[in-house]
């Protein structure tokens, strides 16, 4: 790793709250109720794209093309299902590095989703603790593109190689690299393989191991 990490950007879902199942579950209750089945894992494999690209996907998937107008119904329908089931943790030794971090990093918070989840969580859970922030809002294009990654970079202000990126899904690894970034990855739903395949320079099998390394390489 460079030995002159200044910043590290964390994704939300699935890194810092244990949070992709009830997603997932309000993903397929969403869809349900259209005659769409589908499995916890595809869900993972879409993480990052935001809510309307996840459902599109799914239903594109299944052969499946609808209006933009229907689209916002089922995402709307989706975060309303969401926001009744959700029983959200935070991952308690990420919790524990972020303490250690803050102060001696600048510390981001890139993720695909919307503005009204992320506040709510930062507010409940992190409160002060981010430097800055990039939701599903900031960017029109989305993970993984590296533009999500590269709005949290110019609002860091700093360089791209002197940035790490923690990420748990795929198409976040894609957009870490593409951005240009180093990018360490969790294996919080998917198999610690296809983190390796889309790219990461690091990938840890569960939140203890990634956070005993980031403690040994980041706090001194």
């Amino acid at each position: 790793m460079n030995d002159d990490i200044k910043a590290v950007i964390f994704d939300m879902d699935g890194v810092l709250v244990d949070s992709m199942k009830y997603h997932a579950r309000s993903f397929d209750r969403a869809l349900k109720e259209i005659g769409v089945d589908l499995e916890e894992e595809d869900v993972y494999r879409l993480e990052g794209k935001g809510s309307k690209l996840v459902i599109k996907g799914l239903l594109e998937e299944e052969g499946m093309e609808v209006s933009e107008e229907i689209l916002d119904e089922i995402v709307d329908r989706k975060r309303e299902i969401f926001d009744k089931i959700e029983k959200i943790e935070i991952f308690p030794e990420i919790k524990q590095i972020l303490k250690k971090l803050e102060g001696r990093f600048k510390l981001g918070l890139v993720t695909g989703s919307n503005r009204k989840t992320v506040e709510s969580l930062l507010d409940k859970y992190f409160e002060g603790i981010f430097d800055v922030v990039v939701t599903e809002e900031d960017t029109e294009e989305k993970k993984p593109d590296p533009a999500p990654y590269e709005k949290g970079l110019e609002k860091l202000g700093g360089e791209k190689d002197k940035v790490l990126v923690i990420e748990n899904a795929p198409l976040g690894v894609e957009s870490a690299k593409n951005a240009g970034m180093e990018c360490w990855a969790v294996a919080a739903y998917l198999e610690t393989e296809e983190l390796e395949e889309a790219g990461a320079d690091k990938v840890f099998e569960n939140h203890e191991k990634l956070a005993e390394f980031m403690e040994e390489k980041l706090v001194h």
